[in-house]
């Protein structure tokens, strides 16, 4: 993600549950500890699709993950995930955590498909609707060299 896709992603996060505001966007794509990729139709020129985070290795959380409506159920979103499973990978990230509202259950299944699982739940966490937050995490099983 780039300054200049600012824009585009915003106008995906406004259709997504929980928006975050431009500048919150802004925020995250300056902060050192912030990954963020984002998916593109090519034929159309147009931004689809984004997926954000931070990490501290070991560690990492996937803070968002966001689809067009009318680009959902075409691999998009599973896209981004194997290619931010790639970036983590490459910054030495052994596990990932993320949280979720536990009515979203179409991306709890994206999750669970990428192999993440529910660790716990934080009871009543949401709020407008009051709801519980799912945190889930994965963690790749890796091999160090000496050096680690």
């Amino acid at each position: 993600m780039r300054q200049s896709d600012l824009d585009a992603v915003t106008a995906v996060e406004e259709r997504s549950l929980s928006p975050w505001s431009r500048e919150q966007l802004a925020a995250e794509l300056a902060n050192h500890l912030g990954w963020q990729l984002v998916a593109e139709d090519l034929e159309r020129c147009r931004l689809v699709g984004y997926i954000c985070g931070r990490s501290l290795p070991p560690e990492a959380e996937l803070f968002k993950l966001a689809v067009l409506p009318e680009y959902r159920r075409q691999g998009i979103g599973s896209r981004l995930l194997d290619e931010a499973e790639k970036l983590l990978q490459e910054k030495n990230v052994q596990q990932c955590h993320l949280e979720l509202r536990q009515s979203n259950l179409a991306a709890a299944r994206l999750y669970e498909k990428a192999g993440f699982g529910e660790a716990y739940r934080r009871k009543r966490y949401y709020a407008d609707p009051q709801e519980d937050a799912v945190v889930m995490v994965k963690i790749w099983e890796r091999e160090f060299d000496e050096k680690h």
